[in-house]
């Protein structure tokens, strides 16, 4: 961005440090990488917008998604959205060639609405294809193979490979490659079995998907149970996002799972993975490329973390996993912040003293406390959101649901990544009081609102967010008769059964 602004003010672009002080143009030493960003505010602005591009466009992409699910499929709005998101990587990739600030913002916006798409359909598809017994384990795979692609990212961006002057272009254009081998793969995939019997009602259709996913003829109880969910939602008519706010209980559903979102955001995990580099920095890592190999780390950890998040979604529980990780994260957001205070207070002292090891150990416990907070966020807030907002809908407001909530999670996401750098500029070290606070409010909406999903069938899902949860002692509410108490929940599922049998 500095050589742009520089070539098109008709400027030379500096090669030796201490020729001129023209912003754009001079060569940074060490001290002037650090402080880029505070000492040319119009720098800080462009970066915010280049960074916050695809963020925001990513939240249209989410809201639009159940347009295209129910129009074309969940495969085919997938397939769809791939050809649109490998436009997007060729646009960001020529940027360079064309020495445009401009297209590479406008290959953000094409790239940001797919991302927008893939964050809300993927989860969705994903669900619908699981079985009950292994629904929360697949779900997690949309989560795992997200954080293994940032992985990747960094790991390419490293300045020797292609985190360089000749090598981001091509960093930016290879984001095409894995969207074309999804583009390949997904017509061998069969399409969701509850869309097509829910939305299109096409029994032998869902028949066949059923036998490819399951590998086995024996899907009756599976087919049973789909035809179930199916006969409940004749009630409704066909869901749009405004159709979610009209209905009291898809409504109270719709908040909850907007809720989860927002708390996956206002954590602070953008601020923390969009500037973890610049983070490392300030907390006293400035030896040689030791910022960058500790964001690497935590990629890494992320990665290895969210693997144990597969594993532990169907034995501990969606609820659970949430508690643990928002406690983990708030306990070493502060430790952070005491850190990066400690930090600016005794670095002077720790240079004089010459420590062997050339680093503040206040930075060794900034570091850690990152580490541990990423691991806590893959185990919780990190995957579970996305496979709980898709389990607390039945199929056909499902995605509809999940777009406004992907949105509300994406535009969460622009408004941490354009908040942020201002934020830490005004108040520095004491920027992560304020996701401190987000983060027990998090746990408080946690355990008073969020219902525990694993292993329950969509029926038994809805069945609890409507009457509370399933019990046989007497004290529940009659679902035909609101106003008489003391009633059994195997006389509440024949009610359900017989409304069932009238709409039939």
């Amino acid at each position: 961005m500095r050589e742009v602004k520089c070539r098109r003010s008709n400027q030379t672009v500096e090669t030796e440090h201490g020729v001129s002080e023209e912003k754009w143009c001079k060569k940074l030493d060490f001290t002037g990488e650090l402080n880029m960003f505070t000492d040319n505010s119009e720098l800080t602005t462009f970066w915010t917008l280049t960074v916050s591009s695809l963020v925001a466009s990513s939240f249209f992409g989410a809201i639009s998604a159940n347009i295209f699910a129910d129009r074309i499929g969940r495969r085919g709005a997938l397939w769809g959205n791939g050809v649109v998101g490998v436009i997007g990587a060729v646009v960001m990739g020529c940027a360079f060639f064309a020495d445009s600030i401009e297209m590479l913002v406008l290959g953000r916006l094409i790239a940001g609405f797919t991302v927008g798409i893939s964050s809300s359909l993927p989860p969705v598809y994903l669900n619908e294809i699981a079985p009950t017994s292994l629904r929360g384990a697949v779900g997690a795979l949309h989560e795992l193979s997200l954080v293994t692609g940032i992985f990747v990212a960094q790991i390419l961006g490293l300045p020797y490979i292609l985190g360089n002057a000749w090598g981001w272009p091509l960093l930016l254009g290879a984001s095409g490659i894995p969207v074309l081998f999804m583009l390949v793969a997904l017509p061998f995939c069969p399409e969701s079995p509850r869309y097509l019997f829910v939305k299109k009602q096409d029994e032998q259709a869902t028949r066949r998907a059923l036998n490819r996913l399951r590998g086995t003829s024996d899907v009756e109880a599976e087919l049973d149970e789909i035809g179930q969910e199916y006969a409940l939602t004749l009630r409704a008519p066909k869901f749009s996002i405004g159709d979610l706010f009209k209905d009291p209980f898809l409504r109270k559903t719709t908040f909850i799972a907007i809720g989860v979102m927002v708390c996956q955001h206002f954590s602070g995990v953008i601020a923390v993975m969009f500037y973890s580099t610049a983070i490392f920095k300030s907390a006293g890592l400035t030896q040689s490329n030791q910022a960058i190999y500790a964001t690497i780390a935590l990629g890494g950890i992320n990665v290895l973390a969210t693997v144990v998040t597969v594993f532990l979604m169907e034995k501990v529980g969606r609820k659970v996993l949430l508690l643990i990780g928002f406690t983990g994260m708030a306990v070493l957001m502060t430790i952070l912040t005491i850190c990066l205070f400690q930090t600016k207070v005794t670095h002077p002292l720790v240079e004089d003293n010459a420590l062997a090891i050339g680093i503040n150990p206040f930075a060794i416990g900034s570091t850690l406390s990152l580490l541990g907070y990423i691991i806590f966020f893959s185990i919780g807030p990190g995957a579970i959101p996305w496979v709980l907002v898709t389990e607390l809908f039945a199929t056909a407001p499902r995605a509809a649901a999940s777009s406004v909530a992907v949105g509300v999670n994406r535009l969460s996401a622009f408004l941490i990544a354009l908040a942020f750098p201002y934020i830490q500029a005004a108040i520095e070290e004491y920027t992560f009081v304020i996701f401190i606070a987000t983060l027990t409010l998090a746990m408080v909406f946690t355990n008073t609102c969020i219902i525990e999903t694993k292993g329950k069938t969509v029926e038994a899902i809805q069945y609890e967010l409507r009457h509370g949860p399933l019990m046989t002692r007497h004290s529940r509410r009659s679902a035909i008769k609101p106003r008489v108490r003391d009633v059994t929940y195997d006389q509440v599922e024949m009610e359900e059964k017989t409304i069932v049998k009238e709409i039939t």
